[in-house]
């Protein structure tokens, strides 16, 4: 029988100084399922700009909030969708 091994999350430096500095930020984030943490991290992980980088800690935290208080999924809904794309950056005035 396989079974598959836990790897252990790493999480981006500048997201562990944001939870480390707010306990309310570092309380919904561990509100979130070890996937949805996963997914968080690779993503914002996967900004090279440090703007950008910014940002989506921002959004991944505004979203774990909002999970945690039970207003809503983790994951985007259909209306912030716009929000994820460089179009809609612009749009943010970015």
């Amino acid at each position: 029988m396989l079974t598959k091994r836990a790897t252990r999350l790493r999480t981006p430096a500048d997201l562990r100084a944001r939870l480390s500095s707010s306990a309310a930020d570092a309380r919904a984030w561990r509100a979130l399922t070890p996937s949805a943490r996963r997914i968080a991290a690779h993503w914002i992980d996967g900004a090279r700009q440090p703007d950008v980088r910014n940002w989506r800690i921002a959004d991944v935290l505004r979203r774990a909030h909002r999970y945690q208080r039970g207003d809503g999924p983790f994951y985007p809904s259909d209306q912030e969708q716009h929000l994820l794309s460089r179009r809609g950056a612009a749009r943010r005035g970015r």
